[in-house]
């Protein structure tokens, strides 16, 4: 093994200096480890990268930073494409995020001027009036020298109060304060051990002056005890936040089998709800639900009683209230959803059906408002419509415009307004209030001119897959493309969770386009574009076709000549990285590159993690069980890089504050394949400084893109090697 690490070694160095003048980073030797598991021995070469508090592991993820950090300064067109894209994002003279209304139609959200590093918390007393700042996260906690961002915001219903999360350093568990909107102060409360930019947020009581929120016992993501046991809890305004009032949690209700990895959750729709819906919340799509009527919740009565079960399918916390009915999204016998209610004042508790399943399109969004039932639907994930179902009678709404994704906001059933979000590939999110069944544009932000997009096409297409299931395949290219087979590529997908890859408009990724290339998405199984069974589809044992579906889409668009394997990149993100991962193990000879952002390199050894990887062996599977164990093997990226073979060359990112992806997990990933004797560059860019997201996103984009048409032999984009 040392004979043959020294001459790899030498023949590296060599290779080198024959090449681009970067002495490439040292590979760490190998420690393999071997486990049987239920009979199959599995070999673990880089085990060792597991231990991140190991100097040796540390100079080597310093190492491969600084060898990205050269490589990326060495592509020429970088960073006139990082000018590009600020010089396209700068026609918003700012962004918006987050927008909070109120029951009383005020507007809380999230702005940043183009010149700003920072979003700051505005208010609008209503629509049109003049906006004004509330509050900046530079002046949280400014001795502690750390750069606080807003990563939540949640006001009560009448906006007398509004909560503010924050964080640093790209984590997601936050410290949370309260501002008095009657005086603009800051209450002098600050909450800690909360993550309320997931697990459904901050929930105002009607009353107006108290709220839920689910509370983290361990804030170190290192510590084995990591995000397990966590409890909701009921917090009334001025009361001491460390003299914690449980409402849920696994030893308060011991009989709910709550597992340590489970997150006790719950939920307020509405400001006129009478109860409070509580979720065994998990990274599976349907949950036990419970509900206690908010009266006694304030009585400190917590005697939950029983909703849902997970046999129904209720997807997720997508459910409400309307007096005593519960109306909630199920895919029970019905793989593309239904909306049914359920009386629970019923000893039955039956279900009506009140939109039935849609044979060839998903049931997405759904909100009850003064003027019925409004919810979208989705063809292939790419294709939506707006329905109403009102006093019985059922009707689609006409769009201002074709959409690829809709959005929905009201203020519940007592109010009439509902908020319409459209969006698509080539058309920037535009937002209507519907009144009367017409669309009144209400864009918070103005819109921006963009020329250099409008002679774009977007095809979409369903491709055949290995097994003839039929795949979604969305394409965004200009007019002036030629199918000649010259044309760089990028293929991205995700293929999990049931999530959708739905349209969505971003100048930064468009930039792409303008670039020559030719941006397509694998509407792969394991998604949600084609309902519950394509979720189903894609994960556990089933999760080959998640990557399978990618390669017949690649093999697609090179058969009709839109690219060829040398000018092909495939990318994604977090799960995503099964997907890249085993689909450029499988065929390497089908990319010129392969991208993965905070990827799920090594899922055989997600347990690993601190608290078990959470919940995620429900989407991955587990270790523990004999055929889910197979199935892990099967579907790890890391398990399957061989020696001497041919990859494309692969682009990975890692952040050393990533709660969901250890950076050992791409880590693991790059160190194998550096040390396979593959020819192509192999570049790890590890983040210090940054979570699961929060880059900054010219570079990040600007990365990706370049690293691409490098490999894609683009010749504005080659190493500079002078």
């Amino acid at each position: 093994m040392k004979i043959r690490y020294f001459l790899f070694v030498i023949y590296l160095m060599s290779s080198c200096k024959k090449s681009n003048k970067i002495p490439l980073p040292n590979l760490i030797l190998s420690n393999p480890v071997v486990e049987n598991y239920f009979g199959r021995n599995v070999t673990d070469p880089y085990r060792n990268l597991e231990n991140l508090n190991d100097t040796t592991v540390q100079k080597w993820f310093k190492e491969q930073s600084e060898y990205q950090s050269k490589i990326f300064s060495k592509i020429k067109g970088r960073n006139s494409l990082i000018q590009k894209m600020k010089e396209l994002n700068s026609r918003y003279s700012y962004g918006i995020r987050k927008i909070k209304l109120t029951e009383n139609k005020e507007y809380f959200y999230l702005k940043k001027t183009v010149k700003e590093k920072y979003f700051k918390l505005y208010y609008r007393s209503f629509f049109s009036s003049e906006e004004e700042l509330i509050f900046n996260p530079i002046n949280f906690k400014p001795d502690s020298k750390k750069e606080y961002t807003i990563n939540h915001i949640q006001p009560s219903w009448n906006g007398k109060y509004i909560t503010v999360a924050m964080s640093y350093d790209g984590k997601e568990l936050s410290e949370m304060i309260i501002i008095d909107m009657e005086t603009r102060k800051v209450l002098p409360q600050i909450i800690s051990n909360v993550w309320p930019s997931s697990f459904l947020g901050i929930n105002w009581l009607p009353d107006n002056d108290s709220f839920t929120y689910l509370y983290f016992p361990v804030t170190d993501s290192s510590d084995k005890n990591f995000k397990k046991n966590t409890k909701s809890v009921l917090y009334q305004i001025g009361q001491d936040p460390k003299k914690l009032n449980v409402i849920l949690s696994s030893k308060t209700h011991t009989n709910f089998n709550i597992m340590d990895g489970d997150f006790p959750t719950t939920k307020i729709k509405s400001a006129s709800d009478k109860y409070i819906t509580a979720y065994i919340a998990g990274v599976n799509n349907y949950w036990n639900g419970f509900y206690l009527s908010i009266d006694d919740l304030k009585k400190g009565n917590l005697k939950w009683k029983p909703l849902i079960t997970p046999k129904e399918k209720s997807y997720r916390s997508s459910g409400f209230f309307y007096k005593d009915k519960f109306i909630f999204k199920s895919a029970n016998e019905s793989s593309n959803f239904k909306i049914v209610s359920i009386d629970v004042l019923s000893d039955k508790k039956e279900h009506e059906i009140l939109v039935n399943e849609f044979k060839n399109e998903t049931i997405r969004e759904f909100t009850l408002t003064k003027n019925g039932l409004f919810f979208t639907t989705l063809k292939n994930g790419v294709e939506a419509n707006l329905y109403n179902l009102k006093e019985s009678k059922f009707n689609q709404i006409k769009l201002p415009k074709k959409s690829g994704n809709i959005r929905l906001e009201s203020f519940g059933n007592e109010m009439p307004e509902v908020w319409v979000y459209i969006n698509g590939w080539t058309n920037d999110e535009e937002r209507y209030k519907l009144e009367n069944n017409n669309f009144v544009k209400e864009n918070v932000i103005a819109s921006s001119k963009y020329p250099e997009f409008d002679n774009l096409i977007v095809e979409e297409i369903e491709i055949i897959s290995h097994d003839g299931e039929k795949v979604p395949l969305s394409m965004v290219y200009n007019n002036d493309i030629k199918r000649n087979g010259e044309n760089p590529l990028i293929i991205d997908g995700y293929g999990a969770y049931g999530s959708n890859m739905s349209p969505y408009f971003s100048p930064i990724i468009l930039s792409w386009i303008l670039e020559g290339g030719i941006f397509c998405t694998s509407h792969v199984r394991g998604g949600g574009e084609k309902g519950d069974g394509w979720h189903k589809a894609g994960k556990k044992t089933t999760k080959p076709n998640t990557w399978k579906d990618l390669i017949a889409s690649a093999e697609y668009l090179i058969k009709n000549s839109y690219t060829s394997n040398k000018k092909m990149t495939i990318f994604s993100s977090s799960a995503g990285g099964i997907m890249v991962g085993r689909a450029m193990t499988e065929r390497p000879d089908l990319f010129a590159a392969s991208i993965v952002q905070v990827g799920m390199m090594n899922p055989f050894r997600n347990e690993a993690m601190p608290g078990e990887g959470g919940a995620n062996y429900k989407e991955y599977g587990s270790i523990k069980n004999s055929i889910e164990c197979l199935a892990l093997i099967e579907m790890d990226p890391y398990l399957h890089i061989k020696n001497k073979v041919q990859y494309p060359a692969t682009f990975l990112t890692g952040a050393m504050n990533d709660t969901r992806v250890a950076p050992w997990i791409p880590g693991k990933f790059v160190a194998k394949l550096q040390a396979s004797e593959t020819k192509k560059p192999v570049v790890f860019d590890v983040q210090y400084n940054e979570g699961h997201s929060g880059r900054n996103v010219y570079e990040e984009w600007a990365n990706i893109y370049s690293f691409a048409l490098w490999q894609s032999g683009h010749p504005d984009y080659q190493l500079d090697n002078d």
